[in-house]
C-alpha cells in the first residue's frame, strides 16, 4: 500500500471532521448555484435590453443616401488614447 492511498483511521473525531467538511461543501455549492442564477438573470436582462435597443434602432427612419446594409456589415472598432 502506497502512502498516498492511506486513509485516516475511522475514529469519531475523523467522522466529525468529514461531516463538518460536507456541511461546508454543501453551503459553498448553494452559494455558487445562487450566484450562477443571478449572473444568468443579468445576462438575460442584458440580452433583452440589447434586443430592445436594436428594435428601436430599426424603427428609426433612415436618411437618404445612407447605405444601411453597408454600415451593418462594417466592423466596429474603438480606440482608447491614454495620455
Amino acid at each position: 500500500m502506497s502512502s498516498s492511498n492511506k486513509r485516516p483511521p475511522p475514529t469519531k473525531i475523523e467522522l466529525i471532521k468529514v461531516k463538518r467538511s460536507l456541511v461546508v461543501a454543501k453551503s459553498v455549492y448553494k452559494i455558487l448555484e445562487d450566484k450562477r442564477d443571478v449572473l444568468l438573470k443579468n445576462i438575460d436582462e442584458m440580452i433583452d435590453s440589447a434586443s430592445d435597443s436594436t428594435t428601436s434602432m430599426d424603427d428609426t427612419p433612415v436618411e437618404e443616401g445612407v447605405d444601411l446594409e453597408f454600415l451593418q456589415k462594417m466592423p466596429l472598432t474603438m480606440t482608447l488614447e491614454v495620455g
